[in-house]
């Protein structure tokens, strides 16, 4: 029993170092834990680079249905009122129509981008039609030479 005492001693104090030597030999053991632990970073970043995927997961198509999303925001306003209350603005969609009737407006083969005059009663059927506008008036306004193109803007409330 003595004898495996003593042994047991014996291999306990044969390396026996002084407390600077074991912080010295701790501080090199948690140096080459910490290099081994930032390799496996790397090699982990890299392989996920490479691949682009991890654990089976697309991680592109994973990221874009996170991040990217189409949502169509309805834009609420209001009316603005004066001191009275009376009605200064209020919101409401219009619409631009026009026909351009000057003879410039060619296209970069010649061919013409214009209203002709023959086209005058089928652009003013097309606009009573649609817009409710008077025929008369929209081939006034399209007679007019002075004028590069005519314009017809309406609320979408008048409209409808």
């Amino acid at each position: 029993m003595r004898n495996l005492k003593n042994r047991f001693l014996g291999y306990v104090l044969r390396d026996r170092r002084t407390p600077n030597k074991n912080r010295e030999h701790v501080g090199q053991n948690l140096m080459l834990l910490a290099i081994f632990l930032f390799f496996i970073f790397i090699i982990n970043f890299a392989i996920i680079i490479g691949a682009d995927t991890r654990f089976g997961h697309n991680l592109s198509k994973e990221a874009s249905e996170v991040y990217q999303q189409e949502v169509t925001v309805q834009a609420k306003r209001g009316t603005i009122y004066d001191r009275n209350g009376v009605a200064l603005a209020e919101d409401s969609t219009t619409y631009s129509v026009y026909a351009i009737i000057s003879k410039s407006y060619v296209s970069s083969t010649g061919e013409k981008l214009y209203v002709k005059k023959s086209q005058y009663n089928k652009v003013a059927e097309i606009l009573n039609e649609q817009l409710g506008i008077d025929k008369d008036k929209i081939l006034e306004q399209l007679s007019v030479r002075l004028f590069y193109y005519v314009i017809y803007i309406y609320l979408l409330v008048a409209i409808l």
